[in-house]
């Protein structure tokens, strides 16, 4: 979303694509969007005077890329009790009375489904909370919750978090806990945090986890409402549902800093911004009864341009060639519905990111990273998901091959090896001299 003259970083979603919402409302869904729409263009805090931009070729609001209701902000993220840029369907509003972002999107969107339910319309709801991206918010009932919980420091949470995935099969006990630096490296408490009584400085480097674990729990409450309203309309057991974050943790100062947030995403490596697993591995829940037993795992690969095939397939739509007047590009994900389904499904051959200057690609268990400004690395995430053990120097073939293939990518696409920030060519980081240089 860093507005850019390059077609692939522009900032907004462009006439070529179409949405899901788009799609599903030609087969008589209602499409219904709370929460964060951060794909239609840049809107400067500093000058509201911008926002009357809403809705024009660079600003693409909710409304005009298929969904019928919308309720929730333009910008990526903002004060979570008095936000910029609120809208209510195509027009800015004010928060009032006693408001909390997190708590609004979740009344609003439980009233949304209540309303789909009268119609008695299949519906499709995109339901995006910004909790728990900074700043950091909360209310005063929830952060008492949580008082004195993390005293024991970042590198003793880690250790119980390791353990627990251990025994509940998320994490392969091969994988050992990294022994990881950062988990001392606490920051000055300078971030601010706010409540129902306004802002104050952080008293201490814990009381950051004590309030992003309190957004967390006012999400998951609100959640609760929103499976209620489903329950309450007779539609929970018709109704299949996604449940996904969109990277790791956050290490930026203005959130919960690099130990908390190397903390949260035990135990793999980085974070927020990085391509390492720290930074784009996410857990998927998935929701869809008489279909998906409770308590069911699988470590299959997906990723989320998935999503959109998953939901086509699941409510009977075809992705189309055309859309009103406008060629549209193809569609680069597959269905998971199979692996919601069975368990398994034929994946990707390749998958590829960018992020600024941050690169991977990812062949089965082959994934090759580069963090911006350095060489390639190469690692086997099925014997090394932590990513700890460099093979780019053993396995110089396989890095050579694979650094070429997102060059390509990157060719086809638009992708720039410096990000947006820095444009100029996509030929890709520096293979170790073992390896040779990646094609151009």
């Amino acid at each position: 979303t860093n507005p850019s003259p390059l077609e692939a970083y522009q900032g907004y979603l462009n006439d070529r694509c179409v949405t899901i919402p788009e799609v599903l409302r030609t087969e008589g869904y209602r499409t219904l969007m709370c929460g964060k729409w951060h794909v239609g263009g840049d809107y400067n805090r500093a000058r509201p005077e911008t926002w009357t931009k809403l809705g024009d070729g660079q600003h693409p609001t909710p409304l005009q890329r298929g969904f019928d209701r919308f309720y929730g902000t333009l910008l990526g993220a903002g004060n979570y009790f008095d936000p910029a840029v609120l809208v209510r369907d195509d027009k800015l509003i004010k928060a009032e009375g006693d408001f909390y972002y997190t708590d609004a999107l979740g009344d609003e969107a439980a009233n949304q489904i209540g309303q789909a339910a009268v119609d008695g319309k299949p519906f499709f709801m995109y339901l995006a909370f910004t909790a728990p991206h900074f700043p950091l918010d909360a209310r005063k009932a929830d952060v008492a919750k949580y008082k004195g919980r993390y005293n024991e420091g970042p590198r003793a949470i880690s250790q119980q978090r390791y353990k627990r995935q251990v025994e509940l099969g998320i994490v392969d006990p091969k994988w050992p806990m990294r022994e990881d630096p950062t988990l001392d490296k606490r920051m000055p408490a300078a971030a601010m945090i706010r409540t129902e009584d306004g802002e104050r400085a952080v008293a201490s480097y814990e009381e950051r986890m004590e309030v992003y674990a309190a957004m967390l729990d006012r999400m998951d409450q609100n959640m609760g409402k929103v499976l209620a309203k489903l329950k309450a309309t007779g539609q929970l057991d018709n109704t299949v549902i996604l449940f996904m974050s969109d990277n790791g943790g956050c290490a930026e100062s203005n959130a919960y800093g690099p130990c908390w947030a190397t903390a949260s995403n035990t135990p793999l490596r980085k974070w927020k911004q990085h391509t390492y697993e720290g930074g784009i591995a996410t857990p998927l829940i998935a929701h869809w009864p008489g279909v998906i037993k409770a308590g069911q795992m699988t470590q299959e690969v997906g990723h989320v341009i998935d999503v959109m095939p998953t939901c086509l397939e699941i409510g009977g739509a075809t992705y189309p060639a055309r859309f009103g007047e406008k060629e549209i590009l193809p569609c680069e994900g597959r269905s998971l519905a199979p692996l919601l389904r069975t368990g398994k499904r034929k994946g990707h051959e390749r998958l590829f990111w960018e992020h600024f200057g941050n690169l991977a690609v990812r062949e089965g268990k082959w994934k090759l990273v580069h963090d911006r400004r350095a060489p390639w690395e190469l690692y086997d995430l099925e014997a090394d998901r932590q990513e700890t053990n460099n093979l780019a120097e053993k396995e110089p073939g396989k890095a050579k091959e694979l650094a070429a293939a997102w060059d390509a990518w990157a060719k086809r696409v638009g992708a720039l090896q410096d990000g947006p920030r820095k444009p100029g060519t996509t030929q890709p980081a520096t293979v170790p001299a073992t390896a040779g240089q990646g094609a151009g």
